[in-house]
Order: structure tokens, then sequence, then C-alpha cells
């Protein structure tokens, strides 16, 4: 990707688990930790869409994304890129 800045908007939605602290990770892009301890149904509950958006560089011409567990398995469901 060209270099510059993006906004990068993480599509969420808990469609498995139902309780809080079920599924809880750590957002990570280009090395830094954007949202630590993050919990989908934490923040909406079940059966419900989440956007996340974060403004990113993209220096080297490359966005890393990285989903890091802290309770179970982390879960996406679209990206974004602008």
């Amino acid at each position: 990707m060209p270099t510059g800045v993006f906004n990068v908007k993480l599509h969420f939605a808990e469609f498995y688990l139902t309780q809080r602290g079920q599924r809880v990770f750590n957002i990570v892009i280009n090395g830094t930790t954007v949202y630590p301890n993050f919990d989908i149904a934490g923040l909406t509950g079940a059966n419900t869409a989440l956007d996340e958006t974060f403004v990113v560089s993209a220096g080297n011409g490359v966005i890393a994304i990285q989903l890091v567990p802290v309770t179970g398995s982390p879960k996406l469901s679209g990206i974004e890129i602008y």
C-alpha cells in the first residue's frame, strides 16, 4: 500500500459466545496496542455489530494488524482501510 495515513476500521460481531469475558483480546496495529482487553460481548452483548476505527500510518507501505488472545480466541468479522 502507499505510504501515508489511513483509517483502519475493524468490524466485529459476537454470534457464538454470550457472556462478557469469554473472548478478550488485544488489538495491535503496526506493533502498537491500540485497544487492550477488547471484549465484544462485554461492549455490545451478543448478536450485535461493533465497529472500531483507528488512524494509522503506513510509513513503510505496510499496515500489520494482530489480534492477541487474552481469554479465548480472537474474532474479526471484517476490515476496511481508507
